[in-house]
């Protein structure tokens, strides 16, 4: 069964990006966009858009001093988010399926693994003074299915899927 990811890099200015989860087949990005105008952009936004999502990967903010300040609307977008979490687990079935990744998980991908799949996003290409965002969000995607895809964890990182049992 085909699932809906959708990988979140709260801030201001906040990256998203939808991915394709196919049960044998690695998985694809199917859309993207940068919400701008802070929490409330975002949370209009999800109030509307990703009504076809099964599963959030989101980047959550942790107060380890690698970060001086923390974006507020970052804060209160992963508030928004916590929300809808504690929501689900009180459903039997619940609609959507929540990830969190500390900022590090980016690292661990790696944007070459953007460009070498063609994923790199430029500022033009999401409408603003750079990428980052967006790709932010992208490097959240492909960490998650490092760790819980098998299909994707053999295709984008091949060398690290010899290693796995």
């Amino acid at each position: 069964m085909t699932k809906r990811l959708v990988a979140i890099d709260p801030g201001k200015a906040t990256g998203v990006s939808v991915w394709r989860v196919p049960g044998d087949e690695p998985i694809e990005r199917i859309d993207y966009k940068l919400i701008q105008g802070g929490a409330d952009g975002f949370i209009e936004w999800m109030l509307f858009e990703p009504e076809d999502a099964d599963i959030f990967v989101v980047e959550q903010f942790i107060q380890d001093g690698r970060t001086p300040r923390v974006d507020p609307n970052a804060l209160q977008i992963e508030g928004f988010l916590k929300g809808y979490e504690l929501v689900q687990k009180d459903k039997e079935h619940p609609i959507w399926e929540f990830h969190w990744q500390r900022n590090a998980a980016k690292g661990i991908v790696g944007d070459k693994v953007l460009k070498q799949h063609g994923y790199w996003l430029t500022g033009k290409q999401v409408g603003w003074t750079d990428g980052r965002d967006v790709n932010d969000s992208q490097l959240h995607a492909l960490y998650w299915a490092k760790l819980n895809h098998r299909p994707s964890l053999e295709y984008y990182f091949p060398k690290k899927a010899l290693n796995v049992n």
